[in-house]
């Protein structure tokens, strides 16, 4: 009997014979019987096209479904960015100012235009963007770090600033991308390790630990916290280093000086200029330097009924001095990593290692079912269905929080701080339980949580949740002053906006003439500002709004300065500037009050 297509097994169609076609052989194929066209909604299938047809990766997320949805949209996202505008870090000028309330804050998703790319990952820095295209380019705005960089400046100075999205010059794809506080950690399709300490001046970093001949030293992940970098390799290994401190911040101040000692004729070529919208990057190798290597895992329970093994490593996020992370199995761990912007970090925390004064602690009450069932906000009447059955599945952190969530329908979020210990309590927020999260994004103040619907919930600080025009928000409602009075005051006096104590959905349709539907597949936070990746729902080409002139007489340039808010207590948070006590307020507190820390800018 002859050989049909539904003879042959699944795995040879999916793997190998479905890769070849085009896409339009493709569809016509699924559409030939009920047979193919079952295999035309396979997720594994459509996550793999994904990636090898637009550069996009859901490891920046726990998406398990909707690949083949995603895939007929991504054609055409859309870049969204709002709060702090301040070091150019919205790529566009902001929306009219009315009164002094509003600060320099875009309290509302404004679309960002960058032509030529699809940009499929979105990342923040302290001060700055970075979006990965599916080209497997990078393209920036705002500033690498605060400062003031000259005109004349190239991007070899990391406080020069992109007002407008521009491209990295790279020779190579990028795979994906991670920023820290002043720096941004880059994966390419290689498996190298790429590092910006500036835009301009990139390297590579070659590691004996990154050794690809090794398949064990494959990299699966990089992660930045807020002064380190991080790899995990597929091993289950994880690698640290202060790319400003230690062995790897020497070597790169030695080679900066070098650079900066060329004669004029040859400096020129190494100083990062921007020439038609690119940022002509000079890389280098950095060889001869090791990064720190993290301890292995202590002996950890069996969180299953099955066959005993041990766990690895599977995930990592990082905060400022510490590390979370997450196991095959489920498994949430921390690991201090005060010290690590030492400039002898990597022997005084490789001593430590060694002699097991610290390591990896469990974190039962963020990993085992019974433990969090036993929460108090699962065993009120009023409060979230409890889990039956917990596997964390996904780890976020930035700056002093934490988030553990696992996925589906009935999805858990978990959050804590960063003094964390086996005995602490997660923060339960009720409105974030069994809703389908797929991503939760931190930043300084403000957070997100991205469901598998496609909405985006935020709190937080009200600047930067993006929930709207807070004039044109009732008084009371999420995103609005809290009376009328305020609201008429704060067009000559600074009212402050309440904070957002419970997850509310943004909108993206606010610039146009008419709502409209539309889907967030990524989400990202950092600093006092945030952005997403938007899909429309809808077909044809949407209506703008028309441009309005505000008809207060106290209307406030675009370029108002910022207002730094030091509000009375009770505010969320209590005091807007890094280092301050922070406090997580609403029905559900978290527990504790962060000691303060020294100040400096967001």
């Amino acid at each position: 009997m002859p050989s049909t297509l539904e003879t042959l097994p699944q795995e040879i169609l999916i793997d190998d014979i479905f890769p070849l076609l085009t896409l339009r052989d493709l569809l016509s194929t699924f559409q030939v019987n009920k047979f193919l066209a079952q295999l035309g909604r396979d997720e594994v299938f459509w996550r793999r096209r994904l990636r090898e047809d637009f550069n996009y990766s859901s490891a920046s997320n726990a998406r398990s479904s909707g690949f083949k949805f995603l895939y007929s949209r991504l054609n055409k996202p859309m870049t969204f960015v709002w709060g702090e505008s301040g070091e150019g870090r919205l790529g566009r000028p902001i929306s009219k100012r009315r009164g002094r309330s509003m600060g320099s804050s875009q309290y509302w998703p404004i679309q960002l235009d960058i032509p030529g790319c699809r940009v499929v990952e979105l990342a923040c820095g302290g001060w700055s963007f970075s979006a990965l295209d599916s080209d497997g380019q990078i393209h920036v705005w705002g500033q690498l770090e605060s400062g003031y960089g000259l005109t004349r400046d190239g991007f070899s100075h990391n406080t020069k600033q992109a007002s407008r999205p521009l491209r990295l010059g790279l020779p190579t794809r990028i795979k994906a991308i991670s920023c820290g506080r002043n720096f941004t950690t880059a994966l390419d399709h290689q498996g190298k390790i790429w590092c910006f300490n500036s835009w301009g001046r990139p390297f590579v970093f070659h590691a004996n630990a990154f050794d690809q001949s090794n398949p064990d030293n494959a990299i699966i992940q990089v992660e930045c916290g807020w002064t380190f970098s991080a790899v995990l390799n597929a091993s289950g290994n994880v690698f640290v280093w202060n790319p400003l401190e230690g062995p790897v911040g020497t070597a790169v101040t030695e080679r900066e000086a070098a650079f900066d000692n060329l004669q004029e004729d040859d400096a020129n070529d190494v100083n990062g200029n921007e020439i038609d919208g690119i940022i002509q990057c000079h890389s280098w190798e950095l060889q001869g330097v090791e990064p720190l290597k993290l301890p292995e895992l202590p002996r950890l329970p069996n969180l299953t009924d099955g066959e005993v093994t041990q766990p690895r490593l599977v995930k990592v996020a990082a905060g400022d001095q510490f590390i979370i992370g997450l196991t095959d199995a489920g498994h949430v761990v921390k690991l201090d990593l005060t010290d690590i912007n030492t400039p002898d970090a990597t022997t005084s925390l490789g001593l430590l290692f060694q002699r097991r004064a610290r390591g990896w602690e469990y974190l039962p009450l963020f990993s085992e079912t019974n433990e969090v069932r036993e929460l108090e906000e699962f065993k009120t009447p009023q409060g979230p269905a409890p889990p039956s059955q917990l596997k964390i599945s996904h780890v976020s952190a930035h700056f002093l929080t934490f988030a553990a969530y696992s996925t589906g329908e009935n999805s858990i979020v978990l959050m804590g701080q960063n003094d964390v210990s086996a005995e602490s309590k997660p923060t339960i927020i009720p409105a974030l339980q069994n809703r389908g999260v797929i991503s939760i994004v931190l930043g300084d103040y403000q957070f997100g949580a991205l469901l598998e619907n496609g909405a985006l919930l935020t709190w937080g600080q009200a600047a930067s949740t993006g929930l709207g025009d807070p004039y044109a928000i009732s008084p009371g409602q999420p995103g609005g002053f809290r009376t009328e009075e305020e609201k008429r005051r704060s067009l000559t006096l600074f009212q402050s906006i309440p904070d957002i104590p419970n997850p509310t959905e943004v909108r993206f349709d606010h610039e146009l003439a008419r709502p409209r539907k539309r889907f967030v597949f990524s989400a990202a936070a950092a600093g006092w500002h945030m952005g997403a990746l938007v899909v429309d729902l809808e077909e044809g080409e949407p209506e703008p709004k028309a441009k309005e002139v505000p008809k207060s007489d106290n209307d406030e340039p675009d370029t108002a300065a910022p207002i730094h808010r030091t509000g009375p207590p009770g505010m969320f948070p209590p005091f807007l500037f890094r280092g301050a006590p922070m406090l997580f307020q609403g029905p559900n507190p978290m527990q504790g009050i962060q000691p303060p820390r020294s100040q400096s800018a967001d």
